[in-house]
Protein backbone atom coordinates (compact mmCIF):
# COMPACT_ATOMS: atom_id res chain seq x y z
CA UNK A 1 0.00 0.00 0.00
CA UNK A 2 1.03 3.60 -0.46
CA UNK A 3 0.06 6.59 1.58
CA UNK A 4 -2.90 8.27 -0.18
CA UNK A 5 -2.04 11.52 -1.94
CA UNK A 6 -5.16 13.23 -0.64
CA UNK A 7 -4.36 12.63 3.04
CA UNK A 8 -1.97 15.44 3.99
CA UNK A 9 -1.22 16.20 7.66
CA UNK A 10 -1.63 19.59 9.27
CA UNK A 11 1.92 19.18 10.65
CA UNK A 12 4.58 16.51 10.53
CA UNK A 13 7.62 15.60 12.66
CA UNK A 14 10.29 13.73 10.70
CA UNK A 15 13.53 12.45 12.21
CA UNK A 16 16.26 9.85 11.95
CA UNK A 17 16.38 7.40 14.84
CA UNK A 18 19.97 6.19 15.12
CA UNK A 19 21.06 2.93 16.70
CA UNK A 20 23.87 3.56 19.17
CA UNK A 21 25.29 2.11 22.38
CA UNK A 22 26.95 4.35 24.98
CA UNK A 23 29.18 3.19 27.82
CA UNK A 24 30.53 5.44 30.58
CA UNK A 25 33.46 4.13 32.60
CA UNK A 26 32.60 3.98 36.32
CA UNK A 27 36.26 4.75 37.08
CA UNK A 28 37.24 7.62 34.78
CA UNK A 29 33.82 8.76 33.53
CA UNK A 30 35.21 8.49 30.00
CA UNK A 31 32.45 7.86 27.49
CA UNK A 32 32.52 5.60 24.45
CA UNK A 33 29.73 5.52 21.88
CA UNK A 34 29.36 2.89 19.18
CA UNK A 35 27.13 3.34 16.16
CA UNK A 36 25.40 0.16 15.05
CA UNK A 37 23.61 -0.49 11.74
CA UNK A 38 19.87 -0.02 11.64
CA UNK A 39 19.24 3.74 11.68
CA UNK A 40 15.66 4.31 10.57
CA UNK A 41 13.33 7.16 9.72
CA UNK A 42 10.37 8.00 11.94
CA UNK A 43 7.41 10.26 11.39
CA UNK A 44 4.64 11.72 13.51
CA UNK A 45 1.76 13.17 11.51
CA UNK A 46 -1.00 15.28 13.02
CA UNK A 47 -4.34 15.68 11.26
CA UNK A 48 -6.54 18.42 12.67
CA UNK A 49 -9.99 19.81 11.90
CA UNK A 50 -10.83 17.21 9.27
CA UNK A 51 -14.40 17.11 8.02
CA UNK A 52 -16.34 13.88 8.40
CA UNK A 53 -15.54 12.54 4.91
CA UNK A 54 -11.78 13.18 5.36
CA UNK A 55 -11.80 11.66 8.82
CA UNK A 56 -13.61 8.57 7.61
CA UNK A 57 -11.07 8.04 4.84
CA UNK A 58 -8.11 8.50 7.19
CA UNK A 59 -9.58 6.17 9.80
CA UNK A 60 -10.34 3.51 7.20
CA UNK A 61 -6.81 3.63 5.81
CA UNK A 62 -5.10 3.41 9.21
CA UNK A 63 -7.39 0.65 10.49
CA UNK A 64 -6.96 -1.23 7.23
CA UNK A 65 -3.26 -1.64 8.03
CA UNK A 66 -4.18 -3.87 11.00
CA UNK A 67 -1.65 -2.32 13.33
CA UNK A 68 2.10 -2.78 12.81
CA UNK A 69 1.41 -5.85 10.65
CA UNK A 70 0.64 -3.65 7.65
CA UNK A 71 3.11 -1.86 5.41
CA UNK A 72 2.92 1.37 3.42
CA UNK A 73 5.23 3.53 1.35
CA UNK A 74 5.66 7.15 2.43
CA UNK A 75 7.70 10.10 1.23
CA UNK A 76 9.00 13.14 3.18
CA UNK A 77 6.08 15.50 2.60
CA UNK A 78 8.21 18.45 3.74
CA UNK A 79 10.58 17.97 0.79
CA UNK A 80 9.36 20.89 -1.32
CA UNK A 81 10.06 23.36 1.50
CA UNK A 82 13.79 22.77 1.02
CA UNK A 83 13.47 24.07 -2.54
CA UNK A 84 11.14 26.94 -1.64
CA UNK A 85 11.03 29.55 -4.38
CA UNK A 86 12.35 27.17 -7.03
CA UNK A 87 11.18 24.15 -8.96
CA UNK A 88 12.84 20.78 -9.32
CA UNK A 89 13.18 21.44 -13.06
CA UNK A 90 15.14 24.62 -12.36
CA UNK A 91 17.44 22.87 -9.88
CA UNK A 92 17.85 19.50 -11.52
CA UNK A 93 16.93 20.15 -15.16
CA UNK A 94 14.17 18.50 -17.15
CA UNK A 95 13.64 14.77 -16.93
CA UNK A 96 15.89 13.13 -19.52
CA UNK A 97 14.20 11.53 -22.50
CA UNK A 98 16.99 8.98 -22.82
CA UNK A 99 19.41 7.75 -20.18
CA UNK A 100 22.38 8.14 -22.49
CA UNK A 101 21.98 11.91 -22.54
CA UNK A 102 21.43 12.29 -18.83
CA UNK A 103 21.72 15.85 -17.53
CA UNK A 104 21.13 14.81 -13.93
CA UNK A 105 23.56 13.18 -11.50
CA UNK A 106 23.60 9.42 -11.82
CA UNK A 107 25.47 6.64 -10.08
CA UNK A 108 28.77 5.99 -11.82
CA UNK A 109 29.96 2.82 -10.16
CA UNK A 110 28.49 -0.24 -8.53
CA UNK A 111 29.14 -0.15 -4.79
CA UNK A 112 28.99 -2.88 -2.19
CA UNK A 113 28.37 -2.75 1.52
CA UNK A 114 28.71 0.77 2.86
CA UNK A 115 29.96 2.19 -0.43
CA UNK A 116 32.60 4.83 0.10
CA UNK A 117 32.52 5.43 3.86
CA UNK A 118 33.75 8.60 5.52
CA UNK A 119 35.38 8.78 8.97
CA UNK A 120 32.00 9.99 10.27
CA UNK A 121 30.35 6.83 8.96
CA UNK A 122 28.41 8.44 6.14
CA UNK A 123 28.24 7.10 2.58
CA UNK A 124 29.58 9.10 -0.36
CA UNK A 125 27.91 8.43 -3.71
CA UNK A 126 30.18 8.80 -6.76
CA UNK A 127 27.93 10.62 -9.22
CA UNK A 128 28.59 11.69 -12.80
CA UNK A 129 27.07 15.06 -13.55
CA UNK A 130 27.55 16.60 -17.03
CA UNK A 131 25.79 19.74 -15.80
CA UNK A 132 27.64 19.68 -12.46
CA UNK A 133 24.39 19.56 -10.56
CA UNK A 134 24.78 19.74 -6.80
CA UNK A 135 22.06 18.45 -4.50
CA UNK A 136 21.23 20.84 -1.65
CA UNK A 137 21.94 19.72 1.89
CA UNK A 138 18.82 18.37 3.52
CA UNK A 139 17.35 17.04 0.28
CA UNK A 140 15.97 13.50 0.35
CA UNK A 141 16.87 10.93 -2.30
CA UNK A 142 16.00 7.29 -2.86
CA UNK A 143 18.91 5.01 -3.70
CA UNK A 144 18.39 1.29 -4.34
CA UNK A 145 15.13 1.38 -2.44
CA UNK A 146 16.58 3.17 0.58
CA UNK A 147 15.63 6.68 1.71
CA UNK A 148 18.61 8.95 2.31
CA UNK A 149 19.23 12.59 3.12
CA UNK A 150 21.97 14.69 1.57
CA UNK A 151 24.53 15.92 4.09
CA UNK A 152 26.82 17.73 1.64
CA UNK A 153 27.76 17.85 -2.05
CA UNK A 154 30.89 18.97 -3.83
CA UNK A 155 31.95 19.14 -7.47
CA UNK A 156 35.28 17.53 -8.41
CA UNK A 157 35.93 18.00 -12.12
CA UNK A 158 32.90 16.45 -13.85
CA UNK A 159 31.80 14.49 -10.81
CA UNK A 160 29.58 15.35 -7.89
CA UNK A 161 30.48 13.65 -4.62
CA UNK A 162 27.33 13.54 -2.54
CA UNK A 163 27.47 12.54 1.12
CA UNK A 164 24.28 10.89 2.33
CA UNK A 165 22.95 9.62 5.64
CA UNK A 166 22.23 7.08 6.98
CA UNK A 167 24.84 4.80 5.34
CA UNK A 168 23.71 2.34 2.67
CA UNK A 169 22.45 -0.96 4.08
CA UNK A 170 22.89 -2.90 0.84
CA UNK A 171 24.81 -2.81 -2.40
CA UNK A 172 23.70 -0.50 -5.19
CA UNK A 173 22.79 -2.98 -7.94
CA UNK A 174 23.94 -1.22 -11.10
CA UNK A 175 25.69 1.85 -12.45
CA UNK A 176 23.96 4.43 -14.58
CA UNK A 177 20.73 4.73 -12.61
CA UNK A 178 19.37 8.22 -12.09
CA UNK A 179 18.58 8.88 -8.44
CA UNK A 180 14.85 8.43 -8.11
CA UNK A 181 14.45 11.65 -6.16
CA UNK A 182 15.19 13.62 -9.29
CA UNK A 183 12.11 12.37 -11.10
CA UNK A 184 9.78 10.89 -8.47
CA UNK A 185 9.04 11.16 -4.76
CA UNK A 186 11.72 9.39 -2.72
CA UNK A 187 9.92 6.78 -0.64
CA UNK A 188 10.58 4.31 2.14
CA UNK A 189 8.49 1.53 3.65
CA UNK A 190 6.83 2.30 6.98
CA UNK A 191 4.56 0.61 9.52
CA UNK A 192 2.45 1.93 12.37
CA UNK A 193 4.56 2.42 15.49
CA UNK A 194 2.35 0.27 17.74
CA UNK A 195 -1.08 -1.30 18.18
CA UNK A 196 -2.54 1.88 19.65
CA UNK A 197 -2.48 3.91 16.42
CA UNK A 198 -5.69 5.10 14.78
CA UNK A 199 -7.30 6.70 17.81
CA UNK A 200 -9.62 9.38 16.49
CA UNK A 201 -11.04 12.39 18.32
CA UNK A 202 -14.38 13.77 17.15
CA UNK A 203 -16.04 17.10 17.89
CA UNK A 204 -19.31 18.72 16.97
CA UNK A 205 -21.27 15.51 16.99
CA UNK A 206 -18.72 13.78 14.76
CA UNK A 207 -18.62 16.51 12.10
CA UNK A 208 -14.97 17.41 12.77
CA UNK A 209 -12.16 15.07 13.77
CA UNK A 210 -8.44 14.86 14.48
CA UNK A 211 -5.83 12.12 14.73
CA UNK A 212 -2.08 11.72 15.32
CA UNK A 213 -0.32 8.88 13.49
CA UNK A 214 3.13 7.57 14.53
CA UNK A 215 5.11 5.71 11.86
CA UNK A 216 8.40 3.76 11.85
CA UNK A 217 10.52 2.76 8.84
CA UNK A 218 10.92 -0.97 8.25
CA UNK A 219 13.44 -2.82 6.08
Amino acid sequence: MRWPDDLRPSSIDWWLETNTMTHTSPLSRATQTIELPGARWRASMRFQHLIRAEMTRLSAFINGLRGPAGRMTLWPMQQQSILAGTTEAAVFGARPAARRNVALPYINATMTGQGIATPAGHTILPLVSPSKTVLPAGYFVAVAGELKQVVASEVIRDRVRTTITPPMRQAIPAAGDVLSAMVDRPIATFRLADDGQGRARYQGGGKVGSMTVELVEVF
